[in-house]
Protein backbone atom coordinates (compact mmCIF):
# COMPACT_ATOMS: atom_id res chain seq x y z
CA UNK A 1 0.00 0.00 0.00
CA UNK A 2 2.81 2.45 0.08
CA UNK A 3 2.99 2.83 -3.33
CA UNK A 4 -0.08 3.75 -3.54
CA UNK A 5 -0.32 5.57 -1.33
CA UNK A 6 3.09 7.96 -2.15
CA UNK A 7 1.33 7.62 -6.00
CA UNK A 8 -2.37 9.66 -4.15
CA UNK A 9 0.30 11.74 -2.40
CA UNK A 10 2.18 12.95 -5.90
CA UNK A 11 -0.99 13.70 -7.18
CA UNK A 12 -2.47 15.85 -4.10
CA UNK A 13 0.90 17.99 -4.12
CA UNK A 14 0.83 18.69 -7.63
CA UNK A 15 -3.18 19.76 -7.50
CA UNK A 16 -2.43 21.91 -4.30
CA UNK A 17 -5.48 19.70 -2.30
CA UNK A 18 -5.41 19.55 1.25
CA UNK A 19 -7.09 15.99 2.61
CA UNK A 20 -6.94 13.32 5.63
CA UNK A 21 -5.40 10.24 5.50
CA UNK A 22 -8.53 8.78 4.77
CA UNK A 23 -9.81 10.94 1.90
CA UNK A 24 -5.30 10.05 0.67
CA UNK A 25 -6.09 6.11 0.65
CA UNK A 26 -9.66 6.30 -0.97
CA UNK A 27 -7.69 8.50 -3.57
CA UNK A 28 -4.72 5.87 -3.54
CA UNK A 29 -6.95 2.71 -4.43
CA UNK A 30 -8.52 4.69 -7.40
CA UNK A 31 -5.57 5.78 -8.66
CA UNK A 32 -4.67 2.06 -9.43
CA UNK A 33 -8.19 0.53 -9.82
CA UNK A 34 -8.25 2.76 -12.81
CA UNK A 35 -5.17 1.58 -14.36
CA UNK A 36 -6.48 -2.07 -13.68
CA UNK A 37 -9.71 -1.62 -15.56
CA UNK A 38 -7.85 0.02 -18.11
CA UNK A 39 -5.59 -2.76 -18.19
CA UNK A 40 -2.80 -1.10 -17.74
CA UNK A 41 0.26 -2.33 -15.97
CA UNK A 42 1.60 0.82 -14.20
CA UNK A 43 1.51 0.41 -10.63
CA UNK A 44 0.78 -2.85 -7.88
CA UNK A 45 0.79 -3.09 -4.43
CA UNK A 46 3.88 -4.17 -2.84
CA UNK A 47 5.02 -7.67 -2.02
CA UNK A 48 7.21 -7.83 1.33
CA UNK A 49 9.98 -9.04 -0.64
CA UNK A 50 11.54 -8.14 -3.57
CA UNK A 51 14.37 -9.91 -5.44
CA UNK A 52 16.29 -6.85 -7.58
CA UNK A 53 15.90 -2.63 -8.19
CA UNK A 54 16.35 -1.40 -11.12
CA UNK A 55 16.44 2.23 -12.76
CA UNK A 56 15.57 3.16 -16.21
CA UNK A 57 15.14 6.99 -16.78
CA UNK A 58 13.98 9.09 -20.14
CA UNK A 59 13.91 13.08 -20.84
CA UNK A 60 11.13 14.95 -21.40
CA UNK A 61 9.62 13.78 -24.99
CA UNK A 62 11.66 11.11 -24.78
CA UNK A 63 10.88 7.27 -24.94
CA UNK A 64 13.63 5.09 -23.68
CA UNK A 65 13.61 0.80 -22.62
CA UNK A 66 15.90 -0.68 -20.52
CA UNK A 67 16.48 -4.67 -20.36
CA UNK A 68 17.13 -6.67 -17.58
CA UNK A 69 20.58 -8.72 -17.92
CA UNK A 70 20.11 -12.19 -17.03
CA UNK A 71 18.09 -15.32 -18.27
CA UNK A 72 15.65 -14.50 -15.62
CA UNK A 73 12.11 -12.54 -16.53
CA UNK A 74 10.31 -9.95 -14.83
CA UNK A 75 7.39 -11.95 -12.81
CA UNK A 76 5.90 -9.15 -10.58
CA UNK A 77 6.91 -5.75 -10.33
CA UNK A 78 6.39 -2.15 -7.96
CA UNK A 79 7.18 1.42 -8.86
CA UNK A 80 9.08 2.33 -5.77
CA UNK A 81 8.78 5.59 -3.70
CA UNK A 82 11.69 6.80 -4.68
CA UNK A 83 10.95 7.31 -8.29
CA UNK A 84 10.01 11.05 -9.39
CA UNK A 85 6.19 12.16 -9.91
CA UNK A 86 6.64 11.74 -13.40
CA UNK A 87 6.45 7.63 -13.34
CA UNK A 88 3.00 7.77 -12.08
CA UNK A 89 1.83 9.58 -14.70
CA UNK A 90 -0.86 7.25 -16.99
CA UNK A 91 1.07 5.47 -19.30
CA UNK A 92 5.04 6.80 -18.52
CA UNK A 93 6.09 3.33 -17.05
CA UNK A 94 5.07 0.03 -19.05
CA UNK A 95 6.63 -3.48 -17.87
CA UNK A 96 6.63 -6.61 -19.99
CA UNK A 97 5.72 -9.05 -17.30
CA UNK A 98 6.91 -12.98 -18.44
CA UNK A 99 9.54 -10.50 -20.50
CA UNK A 100 12.72 -8.36 -19.68
CA UNK A 101 12.04 -5.47 -20.78
CA UNK A 102 10.74 -1.93 -19.06
CA UNK A 103 9.90 1.41 -20.81
CA UNK A 104 9.24 4.72 -19.68
CA UNK A 105 8.90 8.32 -21.21
CA UNK A 106 7.88 11.85 -20.56
CA UNK A 107 10.80 12.66 -17.49
CA UNK A 108 10.68 9.54 -15.64
CA UNK A 109 13.12 8.94 -13.14
CA UNK A 110 12.53 4.98 -12.60
CA UNK A 111 13.29 2.76 -9.55
CA UNK A 112 11.38 -0.67 -10.01
CA UNK A 113 10.96 -3.01 -7.27
CA UNK A 114 11.18 -6.62 -9.39
CA UNK A 115 11.00 -10.46 -8.82
CA UNK A 116 12.32 -12.54 -11.14
CA UNK A 117 12.40 -16.05 -12.47
CA UNK A 118 13.00 -18.20 -15.31
CA UNK A 119 10.12 -18.55 -17.64
CA UNK A 120 7.94 -21.41 -18.86
CA UNK A 121 6.02 -20.87 -21.64
CA UNK A 122 3.30 -23.46 -22.16
CA UNK A 123 1.20 -23.67 -25.52
CA UNK A 124 -2.09 -24.85 -26.17
CA UNK A 125 -3.64 -25.10 -29.83
CA UNK A 126 -5.25 -27.94 -31.59
CA UNK A 127 -6.27 -31.05 -30.16
CA UNK A 128 -4.67 -29.68 -26.57
CA UNK A 129 -6.62 -26.45 -26.76
CA UNK A 130 -9.66 -28.64 -27.31
CA UNK A 131 -9.10 -31.07 -24.65
CA UNK A 132 -8.58 -28.28 -22.16
CA UNK A 133 -11.55 -25.90 -22.58
CA UNK A 134 -15.04 -25.93 -21.46
CA UNK A 135 -17.94 -24.98 -23.38
CA UNK A 136 -20.73 -22.35 -22.00
CA UNK A 137 -24.02 -21.73 -24.28
CA UNK A 138 -25.64 -18.54 -24.75
CA UNK A 139 -27.13 -16.96 -21.21
CA UNK A 140 -25.05 -19.72 -19.20
CA UNK A 141 -22.70 -16.58 -18.00
CA UNK A 142 -24.09 -13.76 -16.32
CA UNK A 143 -22.12 -10.60 -16.51
CA UNK A 144 -22.00 -7.73 -14.07
CA UNK A 145 -23.22 -4.43 -15.11
CA UNK A 146 -19.60 -3.19 -14.14
CA UNK A 147 -17.00 -4.70 -15.22
CA UNK A 148 -14.69 -3.69 -13.15
CA UNK A 149 -12.14 -5.61 -10.38
CA UNK A 150 -14.38 -7.50 -7.73
CA UNK A 151 -17.67 -7.42 -9.39
CA UNK A 152 -19.00 -10.86 -9.56
CA UNK A 153 -19.41 -13.33 -12.51
CA UNK A 154 -22.16 -15.55 -12.47
CA UNK A 155 -21.76 -19.27 -14.05
CA UNK A 156 -24.33 -21.55 -14.69
CA UNK A 157 -24.62 -25.12 -15.34
CA UNK A 158 -25.83 -25.42 -19.01
CA UNK A 159 -29.00 -26.63 -19.25
CA UNK A 160 -28.38 -28.92 -22.34
CA UNK A 161 -25.10 -30.70 -23.77
CA UNK A 162 -22.17 -28.34 -25.01
CA UNK A 163 -20.60 -29.46 -28.29
CA UNK A 164 -17.24 -28.52 -28.97
CA UNK A 165 -15.88 -27.57 -32.26
CA UNK A 166 -12.49 -28.43 -32.96
CA UNK A 167 -11.22 -27.01 -36.49
CA UNK A 168 -8.28 -25.68 -38.63
CA UNK A 169 -9.56 -21.81 -36.97
CA UNK A 170 -9.56 -22.59 -33.40
CA UNK A 171 -12.08 -24.19 -31.00
CA UNK A 172 -15.70 -22.99 -31.00
CA UNK A 173 -19.27 -24.31 -29.87
CA UNK A 174 -21.36 -26.08 -32.50
CA UNK A 175 -24.91 -24.17 -32.83
CA UNK A 176 -25.59 -20.53 -33.27
CA UNK A 177 -27.55 -18.64 -36.11
CA UNK A 178 -24.70 -17.02 -37.89
CA UNK A 179 -21.54 -19.00 -37.47
CA UNK A 180 -22.43 -22.17 -36.53
CA UNK A 181 -18.80 -23.36 -35.27
CA UNK A 182 -17.50 -20.30 -33.58
CA UNK A 183 -18.91 -18.51 -30.21
CA UNK A 184 -21.73 -15.96 -31.06
CA UNK A 185 -22.70 -13.35 -29.88
CA UNK A 186 -26.44 -12.65 -30.22
CA UNK A 187 -27.47 -8.48 -29.81
CA UNK A 188 -30.95 -9.33 -29.79
CA UNK A 189 -30.85 -10.92 -26.28
CA UNK A 190 -27.47 -9.56 -24.76
CA UNK A 191 -26.60 -13.46 -24.83
CA UNK A 192 -23.49 -15.12 -26.03
CA UNK A 193 -21.44 -18.41 -26.24
CA UNK A 194 -18.58 -18.42 -24.22
CA UNK A 195 -15.53 -20.67 -23.24
CA UNK A 196 -13.19 -21.04 -20.43
CA UNK A 197 -10.35 -22.52 -18.92
CA UNK A 198 -7.91 -23.29 -15.39
CA UNK A 199 -4.91 -20.77 -15.24
CA UNK A 200 -1.69 -22.76 -13.84
CA UNK A 201 -0.78 -21.75 -10.53
CA UNK A 202 2.63 -20.42 -11.15
CA UNK A 203 1.27 -18.52 -14.65
CA UNK A 204 2.29 -14.95 -14.46
CA UNK A 205 0.84 -13.83 -17.65
CA UNK A 206 -1.31 -15.51 -20.46
CA UNK A 207 -1.51 -14.60 -24.01
CA UNK A 208 -4.81 -15.20 -25.54
CA UNK A 209 -5.18 -15.40 -29.94
CA UNK A 210 -8.68 -15.45 -31.48
CA UNK A 211 -9.55 -16.00 -35.39
CA UNK A 212 -12.09 -15.24 -37.81
CA UNK A 213 -12.79 -11.94 -35.70
CA UNK A 214 -12.53 -9.76 -39.02
CA UNK A 215 -11.81 -6.39 -38.11
CA UNK A 216 -14.30 -4.94 -40.83
CA UNK A 217 -16.93 -6.96 -40.61
CA UNK A 218 -19.87 -4.10 -39.63
CA UNK A 219 -17.69 -1.58 -37.31
CA UNK A 220 -15.45 -4.10 -36.13
CA UNK A 221 -16.36 -7.45 -34.20
CA UNK A 222 -14.96 -7.54 -30.76
CA UNK A 223 -14.36 -10.06 -27.75
CA UNK A 224 -13.64 -10.31 -24.14
CA UNK A 225 -11.59 -12.02 -22.23
CA UNK A 226 -11.69 -12.43 -18.53
CA UNK A 227 -9.78 -13.22 -15.60
CA UNK A 228 -11.40 -14.48 -12.47
CA UNK A 229 -10.72 -15.79 -8.79
CA UNK A 230 -11.48 -18.45 -7.09
CA UNK A 231 -14.70 -17.43 -6.23
CA UNK A 232 -15.67 -15.96 -9.54
CA UNK A 233 -15.38 -12.23 -9.11
CA UNK A 234 -13.52 -9.91 -11.99
CA UNK A 235 -9.40 -9.84 -11.33
CA UNK A 236 -8.35 -8.75 -14.81
CA UNK A 237 -10.54 -7.40 -18.25
CA UNK A 238 -9.16 -6.87 -21.82
CA UNK A 239 -11.43 -6.06 -24.64
CA UNK A 240 -10.49 -7.82 -28.04
CA UNK A 241 -10.39 -5.35 -30.52
CA UNK A 242 -8.93 -3.63 -33.48
CA UNK A 243 -6.90 -1.10 -34.22
CA UNK A 244 -6.37 1.36 -37.68
CA UNK A 245 -3.79 -1.54 -38.82
CA UNK A 246 -6.11 -4.23 -38.45
CA UNK A 247 -9.13 -2.28 -40.30
CA UNK A 248 -7.02 -1.23 -43.32
CA UNK A 249 -5.75 -4.58 -43.62
CA UNK A 250 -9.40 -6.32 -42.69
CA UNK A 251 -7.14 -9.14 -40.25
CA UNK A 252 -8.83 -11.56 -38.47
CA UNK A 253 -5.98 -13.19 -36.25
CA UNK A 254 -5.97 -11.02 -33.05
CA UNK A 255 -4.03 -11.83 -29.72
CA UNK A 256 -3.68 -10.60 -26.42
CA UNK A 257 -1.75 -10.85 -23.17
CA UNK A 258 -2.77 -10.18 -19.39
CA UNK A 259 -1.15 -10.37 -16.01
CA UNK A 260 -2.73 -13.55 -14.37
CA UNK A 261 -2.45 -11.71 -10.85
CA UNK A 262 -3.35 -14.95 -9.23
CA UNK A 263 -6.42 -15.72 -11.27
CA UNK A 264 -7.36 -19.33 -11.25
CA UNK A 265 -10.06 -18.82 -14.45
CA UNK A 266 -9.99 -17.24 -17.69
CA UNK A 267 -13.04 -16.69 -19.68
CA UNK A 268 -13.15 -16.02 -23.16
CA UNK A 269 -16.41 -14.61 -25.47
CA UNK A 270 -17.62 -12.34 -28.05
CA UNK A 271 -19.27 -9.60 -27.83
CA UNK A 272 -21.31 -6.55 -29.42
CA UNK A 273 -19.74 -4.69 -32.82
CA UNK A 274 -18.09 -1.25 -31.90
CA UNK A 275 -20.84 0.50 -32.88
CA UNK A 276 -23.74 -1.52 -32.06
CA UNK A 277 -26.68 0.79 -32.89
CA UNK A 278 -27.67 -0.43 -36.04
CA UNK A 279 -31.93 -1.02 -36.61
CA UNK A 280 -32.73 -4.47 -36.83
CA UNK A 281 -29.57 -6.23 -36.74
CA UNK A 282 -29.18 -9.90 -35.79
CA UNK A 283 -25.74 -10.60 -36.71
CA UNK A 284 -22.62 -9.33 -34.44
CA UNK A 285 -19.22 -10.58 -33.25
CA UNK A 286 -18.11 -14.60 -34.09
CA UNK A 287 -14.50 -16.00 -33.81
CA UNK A 288 -12.68 -19.06 -32.71
CA UNK A 289 -10.79 -19.39 -30.06
CA UNK A 290 -6.95 -20.36 -31.82
CA UNK A 291 -4.59 -20.88 -29.20
CA UNK A 292 -3.69 -19.42 -25.73
CA UNK A 293 0.03 -19.54 -24.07
CA UNK A 294 0.79 -19.60 -20.33
CA UNK A 295 4.14 -17.78 -19.27
CA UNK A 296 4.65 -19.79 -15.50
CA UNK A 297 7.35 -19.03 -13.50
CA UNK A 298 9.31 -21.95 -12.61
CA UNK A 299 9.37 -23.89 -9.80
Amino acid sequence: MKNLVTAALLILFISGCETDEAQLQELAQQFIDERNQNGEETLTETPQIWDKEITCSADLEEVNKCILEGKERIVDYAISSESSPECFEKGAVRVAVGGKRVRVKNGCDLVLNIKTSLIEKVELKEDDLFSNVKGFASGSISLPDSLVTGEQVTVLENEEEVVLTNTIDGVGIAGGVHAPDQLNFDPVTGEFEALSFALPENSVKVRITVSRMFARESTGERGLVLLLDGEGKIVRKRVVRWGKRGVENNLHVKSVALRTKGAKVAIVLPIDYKNNDEAGRTDSSDFFLKSVKFFNAAE
